[in-house]
């Protein structure tokens, strides 16, 4: 499973990981996003939701030059590196 490679790496490179499970649901993602925000993180892998239409909460994390990776999706409105 890819949720145990990451950590392990993560992990042995000193870093914590959280995940956050949004259940496919845009309102969890967005919270856990902001919980991102308001905390010191280094940088955030992410699923999208099937719900997610505004990525408004994504682009605030690069406006705060914390890096975004899209583990799935097409999200090239966001100009964030996939």
């Amino acid at each position: 499973m890819a949720i145990n490679g990451i950590q392990e790496v993560a992990l042995a490179k000193g870093y914590h990981v959280l995940f956050y499970l949004s259940h496919e649901r845009f309102e969890l993602e967005k919270k856990a996003i902001n919980h991102c925000n308001s905390g010191r993180v280094d940088g955030v892998l992410i699923s999208v939701s099937s719900e997610t239409r505004d990525t408004e909460h994504i682009l605030s994390l690069k406006n705060k030059n914390i890096p975004v990776v899209f583990l799935t999706g097409n999200w090239k409105a966001t100009k964030l590196p996939r």
